[in-house]
């Protein structure tokens, strides 16, 4: 699974909350969820860099903050009532239906893993091609988090 993140390197980023998240900007983001929260659900139209034809991926705050791998981040967005097992709404191959915990499994942030996994998200689930974040990670101790949360080696695509 690529973590690249659905943004243009190029540019600056279109939604506030999205930015003060890539900007690492903790107390911010925490005034704008509490200012509305409604926010931590609404997906964010992000463009895919280097896609031919240009396309966009639809991410909430909480997926740019796990592919990040920002643990701060991902807690505050847990503790303000973002769900741990939301998907994305992509069009690409690589991150259709994919949930915080396939994308931080991917990019071996295992603070994160283990947030999520303790936030009750589901270690078997499965994105639109059927991989688990078992299948998407690489890093020892992530695999070791995702099986000790019950992660089905046999789950997901063959």
């Amino acid at each position: 699974m690529d973590v690249r993140l659905p943004i243009a390197e190029e540019g600056p980023l279109r939604d506030p909350l999205v930015a003060a998240i890539h900007a690492g900007a903790l107390p911010r983001v925490r005034e704008m969820i509490e200012a509305e929260p409604r926010r931590l659900h609404h997906h964010v139209a992000m463009p895919v860099p280097g896609a031919e034809p240009p396309r966009e991926e639809l991410w909430l705050p909480l997926h740019h903050a796990a592919a990040l791998g920002d643990a701060a981040m991902v807690a505050v967005i847990l503790s303000a009532g973002g769900h741990p097992d939301a998907r994305t709404r992509a069009a690409s191959p690589d991150h259709a239906r994919a949930t915080a915990l396939h994308l931080a499994s991917a990019g071996g942030h295992a603070t994160v893993v283990g947030l999520l996994l303790d936030a009750d998200a589901e270690p078997n689930v499965l994105d639109a091609h059927g991989t688990t974040p078992l299948a998407a990670a690489n890093d020892p101790t992530v695999v070791g988090l995702l099986g000790a949360a019950g992660a089905d080696p046999s789950a997901g695509a063959a």
